[in-house]
């Protein structure tokens, strides 16, 4: 049987995306802010549940040697988590023109998750699945106000 507390972190930041996903679908676009504090709260849940991993489990691998739990996951895992938590609360005001941020948050968490997961990998097939959780989630984090008009503006008078 797989020690499913290993990767606990990682579930929970992969639970929370779940549940903004859910949530923002059935509140009302002037809600989607909700998000934001789910957000934050599934990436201290995730630190948490890292930091006791970190003190109560030695380095080793788990999985059947897929999964590193070692400090540098842990540490991976507390600075992806303080960063998520750190834009989740400064994104409802940054979006307070934009009511279709309610999505922002689950790519946010996800974004967070792919970047453990490239610092947890003891395996190729773990390493291309965080390579590729975070390229399409950070394009996506990267290109998600393009519409705007101060940004568009360059590429609309040939600039670029």
């Amino acid at each position: 049987m797989m020690p499913i507390g290993d990767v606990a972190p990682e579930l929970a930041l992969a639970i929370g995306a779940c549940v903004v996903l859910v949530v923002v679908l059935f509140v009302p676009r002037t809600l989607h802010w909700i998000g934001a504090p789910i957000a934050a709260l599934a990436a201290v849940v995730a630190v948490v549940l890292a930091a006791r991993l970190h003190v109560s489990v030695p380095p080793k691998t788990t999985f059947s040697g897929t999964w590193a739990l070692d400090g540098f996951t842990a540490w991976t895992t507390y600075i992806a988590c303080a960063s998520t938590v750190f834009v989740a609360v400064l994104s409802p005001r940054w979006f307070a023109t934009d009511a279709r941020h309610g999505e922002w948050y689950t790519i946010l968490l996800l974004c967070a998750l792919g970047a453990i997961l490239i610092a947890g990998a003891a395996d190729s097939l773990e390493l291309m699945v965080g390579m590729l959780l975070v390229s399409v989630t950070g394009y996506t984090l990267a290109s998600y106000h393009l519409s705007l008009i101060h940004i568009s503006e360059p590429t609309r008078l040939g600039m670029i």
